[in-house]
This record gives structure tokens, C-alpha cells and sequence, in this order.
């Protein structure tokens, strides 16, 4: 009796702690994008006015990993034309957001 208590207790342990790293990797993909899509932003003199991430719909970007993440982005460039389009970033397992993207405007 007591060998099979251990044996749930470790298999739910060992679920519980599966699950909790999953957690944390999904948390640092995602604040990781959001923060190289602000600096992105920054960089081009952009105004981020909407933005959605996009895990299923990836618009232009048909072929691409789940380890690059893809936004929909609404932004206002310098001059204040508000322009649409899609923002894919590359990365690699062990490289999270080397500066690698790729934009596609819809206007």
C-alpha cells in the first residue's frame, strides 16, 4: 500500500513539476517577443497601436516554426500614417530574438 501512495505521489509530482516548466517557457516566449516587438517599434520610429499575437492564424508567414513568434501589428510610423501588417521574429531554441524579423505591410 505504501509503495503504491509513493508511486502517485511521484507520478503527480513529477506532472506538476512538468507542467510548471512548461508554464515558464510559455511566459518567457511570450514577454520576450513583447518586449523585442517594442524595441522593434523603437527602432523604426513606430507607435504600436494595436498588436496581437498569433499562434494558429500566422497571416503572410505560412511556413514558419512555433519557435518564431508572429504579431499582428497596428502601428503609426513618424510622419503619422497608421499602417498594418504582420511582424515575425526568428529565433532558435538556444538564440531567443537575435534581431532577426521579417515585416510584411498590408498598406
Amino acid at each position: 500500500m505504501a509503495e503504491r501512495v509513493i508511486a502517485v505521489f511521484l507520478t503527480l509530482w513529477t506532472m506538476g513539476m512538468f507542467m510548471v516548466v512548461i508554464g515558464v517557457v510559455w511566459f518567457l516566449h511570450f514577454t520576450r517577443g513583447r518586449k523585442r516587438l517594442n524595441t522593434w517599434a523603437d527602432e523604426n520610429g513606430y507607435q504600436i497601436l494595436s498588436v496581437q499575437y498569433r499562434f494558429f492564424s500566422r497571416g503572410p508567414f505560412l511556413v514558419s516554426n512555433r519557435t518564431q513568434v508572429v504579431y499582428r501589428v497596428r502601428v503609426r510610423d513618424g510622419q503619422g500614417n497608421i499602417r498594418e501588417g504582420w511582424v515575425r521574429f526568428i529565433n532558435s531554441f538556444y538564440k531567443t530574438f537575435d534581431g532577426k524579423y521579417e515585416v510584411r505591410w498590408e498598406n
